[in-house]
């Protein structure tokens, strides 16, 4: 597939991932640990997700909206998490995003 400039962004944004993951957690780390500590980010996700689904009860509407702002942070924040830790390892495994796409884009067409 032909390299697009959302490629190359998405692809400056491993770029930048894998660094900060240098330096927050040295550079001598594995894929398969990072996967390993992707298991209680989805599962953390996944109750935070749960509890959006259950719904927001209050008498009072400002309140309400708060509370699901929140929730929706959590949750944005959680895939945040989840991203970052794939990118990290999809680097650490010489994997870049070229290759993601054209693997997804394979797999969509096939």
């Amino acid at each position: 597939m032909e390299i697009t400039n959302e490629i190359c962004d998405i692809q400056k944004l491993q770029t930048r991932i894998e660094k900060w993951c240098n330096d927050s957690f040295g550079q001598y780390r594995i894929s398969t640990s990072i996967i390993h500590n992707l298991k209680p980010e989805i599962d953390k996700l996944n109750k935070d997700l749960k509890s959006l689904h259950q719904g927001v009860y209050s008498y009072d509407n400002e309140i309400a909206l708060k509370i699901l702002r929140e929730k929706k942070d959590k949750i944005l924040n959680g895939f945040a998490e989840c991203f970052m830790l794939l990118f990290d390892a999809a680097a650490r495994e010489q994997i870049n995003i070229q290759m993601l796409y054209d693997t997804i884009d394979k797999k969509i067409n096939t």
